[in-house]
């Protein structure tokens, strides 16, 4: 076979790495030839799952002395598996010094890897395990100052999140910090539930001191998604006071990267927002920003609601009794054995735990914008859209998730902008080539409140679009109580 010219090689390689179920093992044919060698290593060596423990860890970095080998890996998949559950304090503290021992070890190595001018994602994770406290963070015991150097090599950073298995957000950091080329960002942080207000304030000020302490002066794409989604039926998020008029540290620091830093493409989603993520004062520019799109909650960092409404209307909701359950609420707080003692836990500690986890009250009578939080916001994301001087796209979605998704009122609102010749990014309904060819702005929400722009908001955003450009309005298709869509069709999805 050695005798076959290089491109029947690849024709029966391609038709050995074609899509088949079950996938075809192709790495042993790398042991028929160095021929065969050389055609299999570009696939093989691609993509690269590890586990990061001692023996894996040297086991790679053997394979990858080479550096023909090194250029060829593109994609770094590495699992954290714990030596411990975590569960004690004890614990906890071995399986962050396990972890601090072998990252280390694997970033040194790294960092003996030139550049290859081509990109290299890091991406990790950690191992799940039922029962774990999510109160507990993963750190980097070193101080950034005794970590390897720097690592030119990776492009690419996505942190994976899990209940009790989550990086602490300062450590995500010293760990980006460590990677001057990075171009590609992705967080997904892990957020403790309202029953812990303190912790949820102290991660959410640690991720905003290490993204002010960043500087990557490559970085093209930032991405932060919340897992799992929040919860917002409860008004348990004191990251701030809302009588006071105080700026929210992580709002202000996502704004000063993006401003600082090349960013083209800004993704938020399951966020908290206000209009600190988009003011920064007279003249502030985003002179790189080609993207926004953000997905964000019914509630400011402050704890201020973006709804309103009357609370002792109908839809106002009542402490649940424990023969009354929804599928999620049953699921997290199940009824008592047939064989237990009702009188053993009383109605009132029930209610009141409800409350305490953030699945009560579900304040399903916010059913109104209330234009007094909202106009501020809208209004500071057209003025920052004036300093985007090369934006394609930018959009803004807001949702007050309540029992059922658009069922009860004015939920959801969305707002995106184009720039002439665009497409909006995400649209809601049907976006054609008619009247792309200048500046456009749309405004979505539900038709059930017969909420208006207020016009403030529409001022603000005339100075964008000038003369010649577009402001829309659109409406949700509202639901029936059966959850069929009024009008028979489909509703417009996010």
């Amino acid at each position: 076979m050695d005798k076959l010219s290089p491109e029947i090689y690849s024709l029966i390689l391609a038709h050995v790495v074609a899509d088949a179920v079950p996938a075809p093992r192709r790495h042993g044919l790398a042991t028929v030839s160095r021929k065969w060698q050389a055609l299999v290593e570009p696939l093989a060596f691609a993509g690269i799952h590890l586990w990061l423990d001692d023996e894996d860890v040297a086991a790679f970095a053997d394979a990858f002395r080479s550096p023909r080998r090194r250029t060829l890996l593109r994609r770094l998949i590495v699992r954290f598996n714990p030596p411990t559950d975590g569960k004690s304090r004890r614990r906890h503290d071995v399986n962050s010094a396990a972890l601090t021992a072998v990252l280390t070890a694997l970033l040194a190595h790294l960092a003996t890897w030139e550049p290859t001018g081509r990109s290299l994602e890091l991406s990790f994770s950690c191992y799940q395990r039922r029962k774990t406290p999510s109160r507990r963070y993963l750190t980097l015991t070193q101080s950034e100052s005794t970590l390897p150097p720097a690592v030119p090599c990776i492009t690419s950073l996505n942190i994976h999140a899990g209940r009790g298995r989550a990086l602490h957000p300062s450590s995500i950091c010293t760990l980006a910090a460590r990677l001057p080329n990075l171009q590609a960002l992705t967080l997904r942080t892990f957020t403790p539930p309202p029953s812990r207000p303190e912790l949820r304030k102290a991660l959410r000020t640690a991720l905003a001191d290490g993204l002010n302490a960043l500087t990557l002066p490559s970085l093209r794409r930032l991405e932060l998604n919340q897992a799992p989604p929040l919860e917002i039926y409860a008004h348990s998020f004191p990251c701030g006071d809302p009588a006071a008029a105080s700026t929210d540290p992580l709002n202000t620091a996502l704004r000063r990267l993006a401003q600082r830093t090349p960013l083209t493409s800004l993704i938020l989603t399951d966020m908290m927002i206000s209009p600190d993520l988009f003011t920064g004062g007279p003249g502030a520019l985003w002179p790189t920003l080609h993207v926004f799109a953000i997905e964000a909650n019914a509630l400011a960092p402050s704890g201020a609601w973006y709804w309103t409404g009357d609370p002792v209307s109908t839809r106002a909701c009542t402490p649940p009794e424990r023969d009354d359950y929804d599928a999620g609420y049953q699921y997290m707080f199940p009824p008592p054995p047939p064989d237990e003692d009702p009188n053993s836990e009383p109605e009132s500690d029930f209610a009141a735990d409800a409350v305490r986890n953030g699945y009560e009250p579900k304040h399903e009578w916010r059913d109104t914008p209330d234009d007094a939080k909202l106009t501020p916001l809208l209004v500071a994301m057209a003025r920052a859209v004036q300093g985007m001087p090369n934006l394609r796209t930018g959009s803004v979605y807001l949702e007050h998730d309540l029992v059922y998704r658009s069922r009860l009122g004015c939920n959801e609102i969305a707002i995106a902008c184009a720039a002439a010749g665009e497409r909006f990014e995400r649209s809601w309904d049907e976006d054609d080539d008619v009247g792309r060819g200048v500046r456009r702005c749309k405004v979505w929400v539900d038709t059930a409140a017969g909420w208006a722009v207020p016009d403030q908001v529409r001022d603000a955003w005339q100075e964008w679009l000038g003369e010649t450009g577009v402001f829309e309005t659109g409406y949700f298709r509202p639901l029936h109580d059966d959850g069929s869509v009024v009008g028979g069709t489909d509703a417009w999805n996010w």
